[in-house]
């Protein structure tokens, strides 16, 4: 992955991004001193599932696909997001590695915050912190209830419709029905 701009750039990206909606021109530009913008290919790995999280991404362009590996080790994808999709964050909120796979579909770009250096910015800034925190905690909050609802919709008894039977056959694919992030 190649970086491609300045710190002026980097700012304009970020004031666009419905992540940082709720910032300063201030507070943007201590964000982006610990991000840069990336261009890659179609095929990258951006987050390993099991790996920790060295850094978030927040894409500007390209579609990715969020996978995770089934009881038999097949890697089943949940979900595709694209522009103003965060990936990254929950091992942020949770100092975890990484719950899912992330890779890329086609030719993307995408702002790359360092981990530790987002941390420490947000230690450092406390009233940005908070800001952050929220809204990672929003779009945790969302995804969670579109989860919720796809799972009772997978749980619910067969019905009855006009004498037909309808049942799932298959599990829903998490994010099928809302592929993009739920900020974009």
């Amino acid at each position: 992955m190649e970086s491609t701009a300045s710190l002026s750039q980097i700012v304009d990206l970020l004031e666009d991004t419905p992540l940082f909606a709720d910032l300063s021109r201030a507070e943007i530009v201590h964000v982006a001193s610990v991000c840069r913008l990336v261009d890659g290919s179609a095929g990258e790995r951006l987050l390993w599932e099991g790996e920790p999280v060295h850094k978030l991404y927040v894409l500007q362009c390209g579609d990715t696909s969020v996978l995770k590996a089934d009881d038999a080790g097949q890697q089943v994808v949940i979900s595709a997001v694209g522009k103003g999709a965060v990936v990254g964050e929950m091992s942020l909120l949770d100092n975890s590695n990484a719950s899912a796979t992330v890779v890329t579909q086609t030719p993307f770009r995408a702002l790359e915050l360092d981990r530790a250096a987002f941390l420490q910015m947000m230690e450092d800034y406390p009233a940005l912190g908070f800001k952050v925190w929220r809204k990672f905690a929003r779009i945790t909050s969302l995804r969670l209830r579109m989860a919720s609802g796809l799972l009772a919709e997978y749980m619910a008894p067969p019905r009855q419709d006009l004498g037909l039977s309808a049942q799932v056959t298959d599990p829903p694919v998490l994010g099928a029905t809302a592929t993009r992030s739920p900020l974009s």
